[in-house]
This record gives C-alpha cells, sequence and structure tokens, in this order.
C-alpha cells in the first residue's frame, strides 16, 4: 500500500519552501531504458513507479495548500531517505536519487537539471521512501562559474 503524508516545513534563511513526504512499500531504482531499433524503450513498472511518485509529490503540495505557489523554474536541495528491510540485496544509492529527480519532473521542479544539491541515505527499516524537496533562494543557489572554475 502506498500513501503520502506531507508537512510544510516552516521557512529559515536557506530555504523559501520545501515539501516532506513520505511513499509506502518498496522503493525503485532507476533503470537504462532498453534501446530497440533506434527508440529508447522504458520498462512499464518504471514508468508505473514514477508516475506513482509524481501523483504522490502533487498530492503532498495541495494537502499542504502550496500547489498554486510552489515555483518549477527555482534552485533546489532534494533529500532522500530509502528504508529497506535488507540492505544486502540493494541498487545503487544514485539510482535511488534518479528515480526520485525524474518522477518529480514538472511537478516540484520544471527539469532535475534545477537540483543543485541532493542526499539519499539508505536505512533498515520498513520499506518506504522519505523525500524533502526545498526552494533555494536565488542568492544561495551557486552560480556555474564558481563551481567549476569558469570565468
Amino acid at each position: 500500500m502506498i500513501c503520502a503524508r506531507c508537512a510544510l516545513v516552516g521557512e529559515s534563511s536557506d530555504v523559501t519552501h520545501a515539501i516532506d513526504f513520505k511513499i509506502d512499500g518498496r522503493a525503485m531504482t532507476w533503470k537504462r531504458t532498453n534501446d530497440y531499433r533506434g527508440r529508447h524503450l522504458t520498462p512499464k513498472a518504471m514508468r508505473a513507479y514514477q508516475a506513482m511518485v509524481g501523483s504522490v509529490a502533487y498530492a503532498a503540495l495541495a494537502r499542504a495548500r502550496l500547489a498554486r505557489q510552489w515555483p518549477l523554474d527555482a534552485r533546489y536541495r532534494l533529500g532522500v531517505v530509502v528504508s529497506r528491510p535488507d540492505l544486502r540485496a540493494d541498487g545503487d544509492w544514485d539510482n535511488f536519487g534518479k528515480m526520485i529527480s525524474d518522477s518529480c519532473e514538472g511537478v516540484l521542479w520544471g527539469n532535475d537539471r534545477q537540483i543543485d544539491s541532493g542526499s539519499v541515505d539508505k536505512v533498515l527499516g520498513p520499506p518506504g521512501v522519505i523525500v524533502r524537496a526545498a526552494v533555494m533562494p536565488p542568492a544561495l543557489a551557486p552560480p556555474f562559474g564558481l563551481v567549476y572554475g569558469q570565468p
């Protein structure tokens, strides 16, 4: 069973808006798409999971009454906590983050390239995923040149 719980996080000096939500059930990692005659084919199970995560994210925004004021054109921080009963047969941590960031495109951000900071933690516990997305003020979003040493 999958459900969403959300809470609007109080504003602080380094975040303008933030949303938390939980997805109960086993987390799915992003997987490379299959190629067939020059076309990229995304597995059906992966598309279904992405659609479900996007729906849960939108429901969290609606419950927090942020759906209309949440900006899609800002810079973001993304935190993902993946809880699994057994970490031995687990997916790569970066693929969990990629799945969540891709799934929330068009709901929490216009494009996942707008995420400037992110973390993925894997912990032991009942299966589920906790997601926190935060909008960074423009003053804290690093300019590209400063990060990579370009003029």
